[in-house]
């Protein structure tokens, strides 16, 4: 039972969010701020400034934060994506910083750096010693808004490891590393990168051609197009990589085709590459192979690394053949975005 009677003190109407430092009581109406003091016995001294803090320009306050190693200052998400920065001492107004244009949802300070959940399920860490303020990461956490971040600050003593919670709406809970242990790391090698390794500059030929349903046979018939890769492939030059990028190789029009992708996009994704391709793909891909013999200089030899096809979609990436065992583990990826991710309607293929 409790011994002495609760205080009741009344705020402000259209809280949008509040947060206790110090002993002292940040509320947030809109895009203002008033401060008050709980534990005060005189209703005089509740309100410890007549006056409200407001920046001109900024949207709702939606969230607060304070990062354990600069505790005279305090951060104020906004609606519209900006953070205001106030110090605590004298309620002064320190800046203001356009981070995105996306709402902020929720702040947390862990470790050194600000921790921002936005509307759009991505998560930002800033570096705010840094003028101007550095982006350390950020990365799609959740497929719905991230609606509050939380630091287990006893997750150092108790493991050795400090943990930042995000929930989102989409029903998901997940733990990250607040440290960012791994991006630290990674930082730290590359500051050695010139002391452990070898760099030396590659050329590259990148060519990208919307080729409108056409075929290697249609070239030699077209008066402005026979020279295209001639001009392209020019010889005395031997460039270390070759990528060519094609669009609609296949007629988008063509109903029967689309349906008849879209049936053979559901079968079994384990059947060999070359027996997937179709034969406009695997035309282009021979001309090509023939046109790198034909333009360039006989004393350089080419491989073909890698091809991805998507609907219309072609790529083709070749590597002079020094180069071909300093070249592993290569990734690919194909992004399906239409009719729910099922069907290639405004897809991407990419090679990395």
């Amino acid at each position: 039972m409790l011994e002495n009677r609760p205080i009741t003190r009344k705020l402000p109407r259209g809280h949008s969010f509040s947060m206790v430092i110090r002993g002292i009581l940040w509320v947030a109406v809109g895009r203002e701020i008033q401060i008050f003091r709980p534990s005060a016995n005189d209703l005089g001294e509740y309100k410890i400034t007549q006056q409200s803090y407001n920046q001109a320009g900024v949207g709702e306050i939606t969230s607060g934060a304070v990062i354990s190693d600069q505790l005279d200052k305090v951060y104020f998400g906004h609606s519209d994506g900006k953070i205001t920065t106030y110090s605590i001492a004298d309620y002064v107004c320190l800046g203001v910083i356009n981070a995105s244009v996306y709402k902020i949802n929720c702040l947390v300070g862990a470790g050194m750096h600000l921790w921002a959940g936005y509307n759009t399920g991505n998560i930002c860490v800033y570096d705010v010693k840094s003028r101007p303020w550095k982006i350390i990461k950020e990365w799609h956490a959740h497929e719905g808004p991230v609606v509050n971040l939380s630091v287990d600050q006893s997750g150092l003593w108790i493991s050795g490891r400090l943990r930042v919670g995000s929930v989102s709406l989409d029903n998901t809970i997940r733990i990250w590393d607040g440290l960012l242990e791994e991006d630290w790391l990674e930082s730290e090698l590359h500051d050695y990168d010139m002391s452990w390794c070898d760099f030396r500059e590659i050329e590259a030929v990148v060519m990208t051609w919307n080729a409108g349903a056409s075929s290697p046979a249609s070239l030699r018939y077209d008066e402005q197009e026979p020279n295209l890769l001639r001009m392209l492939l020019r010889p005395g030059r031997a460039p270390d990589l070759l990528i060519f990028g094609f669009q609609e190789l296949v007629d988008l029009e063509d109903k029967r085709l689309t349906a008849k992708t879209l049936i053979k996009g559901a079968k079994r994704k384990d059947i060999n590459e070359q027996d997937r391709m179709s034969r406009q793909f695997k035309d282009w891909r021979d001309h090509l192979i023939r046109s790198i013999e034909d333009y360039m200089p006989t004393n350089e030899s080419y491989t073909l690394l890698h091809t991805a096809s998507m609907v219309g979609l072609f790529s083709c990436v070749f590597v002079r053949d020094p180069y071909r065992l300093s070249i592993s583990n290569m990734q690919a990826a194909e992004i399906k975005r239409g009719m729910g991710g099922l069907h290639g309607n405004k897809v991407s293929a990419g090679t990395l």
